[in-house]
């Protein structure tokens, strides 16, 4: 090892400790072995040689190119396998936080699908004041997980928000459907916008309560609605990102999506209130990589592998029209003795009675 490495991995130890951990100098060692063994090149052939041996995933064409394309780089994501083992061996039981960068997720790929979308839409635009952080394929244990790029992070303090900031945070509401609009997911980061959160669940949500009291004539409006899809529109979009947001926003910028608001509410423009189609009720293909296929196959994988892997389906469209996978699902929840899915999904997706499903 030369005299650079060793200085490097010192560095990194000592500038990363683990958080709320005491250091250890079995880690270091652990460090220093993987730094005299392995040069950049080595590591990354060591984690394809491990990709290929894993049997279980040959099956799987679409979920090898997706994990070959968002694999986390080989020395983080060693070096995160090393201090799991570690904590783990000392009965530590919140890893989440790990000291080489990355905090761990969980099993949702939909939250590296969906960062990858993000991305596109920011750079598309050239919304130069957003970001959102890398989240990768890790494998952990006998697992594939996501982690995600820890930052440092400050949060919005009211009335912070420019108006440049919230015209590009207007496009991405308009553009992705995202409505997850809270100080936890929305932060500062280097000077930009950051979205922390990416899964599904951050472009369900219709957050646009209270809105009446500033234009008390779209009262009716979301009075009348009653469909799901009625939701999913440009125009209640931005009014989550008004009903969230509007506390963190400066005066001007506050009075420019106001008056966008009316602008679109008297307008009338069917480009304004027809249903979009979210991103995850489409045929995602970006570069070769079919996301739909990859998400029902890394279903699949772990459902094989993991006998206590249960995953939330709920609103799965993808997943709820792929019957293997249906079938496979409601027999693990039966198992467990779980309730898999709600009347309107049984009603919107399958078309049969109650006897076909799996209840509590």
């Amino acid at each position: 090892m030369t005299l650079k490495r060793f200085v490097l991995m010192l560095s990194f130890v000592f500038v990363n400790p683990v958080q709320g951990h005491e250091f250890s100098v079995q880690k270091l060692c652990m460090h220093m072995v993987h730094a005299a063994l392995y040069g950049a090149g080595k590591l990354e052939r060591l984690l394809e040689r491990d990709l290929k041996l894993d049997k279980d995933l040959q099956k799987y064409p679409q979920l090898i190119t997706f994990i070959e394309k968002y694999r986390c780089p080989a020395h983080l994501e060693l070096a995160a396998r090393q201090e799991i083992l570690l904590l783990q061996a000392q009965d530590f039981q919140d890893i989440a936080r790990l000291s080489c960068g990355l905090y761990l997720k969980g099993f949702e790929f939909d939250r590296i699908i969906n960062a990858v979308y993000l991305h596109n839409v920011i750079k598309k635009h050239h919304l130069t004041c957003c970001m959102v952080p890398e989240k990768y394929v890790c494998k952990v244990g006998d697992f594939y997980k996501v982690v995600c790029q820890r930052l440092e992070i400050q949060r919005l303090l009211p009335k912070s928000l420019t108006l440049e900031e919230v015209k590009q945070l207007a496009v991405i509401a308009q553009e992705t459907g995202y409505g997850d609009w809270h100080t936890g997911n929305i932060v500062r980061c280097h000077g930009k916008i950051a979205f922390i959160d990416t899964e599904n669940l951050s472009f369900r949500i219709r957050a646009y309560c209270g809105i009446e009291v500033d234009f008390p004539e779209f009262t009716q409006f979301f009075n009348d609605l009653h469909d799901d899809d009625q939701y999913n529109c440009k125009f209640v979009f931005l009014c989550g990102l008004y009903a969230c947001m509007q506390s963190f926003m400066k005066p001007d910028a506050k009075a420019w999506l106001a008056d966008y608001l009316q602008t679109m509410f008297k307008e009338k423009k069917a480009t304004y209130f027809s249903p979009v189609t979210m991103l995850y009720d489409t045929k995602l293909v970006l570069a070769d990589i079919d996301f739909n296929k990859v998400t029902c196959e890394y279903v699949l994988y772990h459902l094989q592998k993991n006998p206590d892997y249960c995953p939330n389906i709920e609103d799965e469209k993808v997943l709820l029209n792929n019957q293997v996978i249906y079938d496979l699902i409601q027999k693990r929840y039966e198992s467990k003795n779980i309730y898999l899915v709600t009347h309107q999904i049984q009603e919107d997706f399958f078309k049969t009675d109650d006897s076909n499903f799996a209840r509590a």
